[in-house]
């Protein structure tokens, strides 16, 4: 009779250690870099915006950092990352180059882009794809913002904010869909972590 207590006491400990692990892991929160380069302070308040998003989940965490300012570390801790850049002549801009060409692979993580531009057809587009593809050689998997419409649901590629003229710096309709891609990027990233 007591080898068999004893036996019930270790099958309950294993249990107990069993359920805990599944609680921890459940509870640790996803990581989400948002890197960004900025000149006149337009595409930081898009990484704020993305930011916003991405705390509306409430087991994701966002982390900012300039593109000078990330470091190896930065990038292996995070879930997923967030790329973005003001448009320069319809590229991006050489830190965000220069970052991407000098950094690693990120398998695994997920990740989208935003830019910024003064122009209507400045070549913000064409950036956002050109973040995705460098995130997508680099192994991450890319998500976009979903927007609800009720009757039907329609995504987007990232998000871009025209900031010159007529329509000068960011817009509360901008920061909207720089929250939405937040939002979706720390969804995906705690689904698949």
């Amino acid at each position: 009779m007591k080898a068999l207590n004893f036996s019930f006491q270790i099958f309950i400990v294993i249990v107990c250690v069993l359920i805990s692990t599944t609680i921890s892991l459940a509870q640790q929160k996803v990581n989400i870099l948002i890197v960004y380069y900025s000149s006149t302070g337009n595409t930081q308040q898009m990484a704020n915006g993305v930011s916003e998003g991405i705390q509306r989940d409430s087991n994701a965490t966002a982390t900012l950092k300039k593109v000078d300012e990330v470091t190896s570390d930065d990038l292996a801790a995070a879930d997923g990352i967030v790329l973005g850049c003001p448009t320069y002549w319809g590229t991006i801009a050489n830190p965000m180059k220069s970052f991407l060409d000098i950094n690693g692979f990120w398998e695994s993580k997920v990740g989208g882009a935003f830019s910024t531009g003064a122009m209507r057809a400045g070549g913000k587009e064409h950036v956002v794809v050109s973040l995705l593809l460098a995130l997508m050689m680099k192994g991450v998997i890319v998500v976009g913002p979903v927007y609800d419409f009720g009757a039907f649901q329609s995504g987007a590629l990232g998000a871009t904010a025209m900031t010159g003229p007529p329509d000068d710096g960011v817009s509360e309709s901008e920061l909207d869909d720089a929250r939405a891609l937040g939002e979706r990027v720390a969804k995906i990233a705690g689904r698949l972590k």
